[in-house]
């Protein structure tokens, strides 16, 4: 991985964690991708989605603007965040 890959993966994760601060599961759109290389692309997501698999564990999730060729990414970041949780919610 390059440090452009992972300060972008950081960059997701950091956004997420604005976006889901309280732990309050709510929709959310991307943000427009195109200005960004695709590999650089697929780490945002990945970052993404493991800063909401930490905040909020694994999940239906509602995200606007996911396209297809992210979602490999998406999965995979949820599925890493939610094993990175520490704090395991009751309910």
């Amino acid at each position: 991985m390059t440090a452009q890959m992972g300060s972008m993966a950081a960059f997701g994760r950091q956004w997420t964690a604005d976006l889901v601060r309280w732990r309050t599961p709510t929709s959310f759109r991307l943000p427009k991708l195109d200005s960004i290389p695709p590999p650089l692309q697929q780490q945002f997501i990945l970052g993404l989605g493991t800063g909401l698999g930490e905040r909020l564990g694994p999940g239906q999730h509602r995200v606007e603007g996911l396209s297809s060729q992210h979602i490999d990414s998406w999965k995979l970041g949820i599925k890493r965040g939610a094993e990175k949780r520490w704090i395991m919610q009751t309910r």
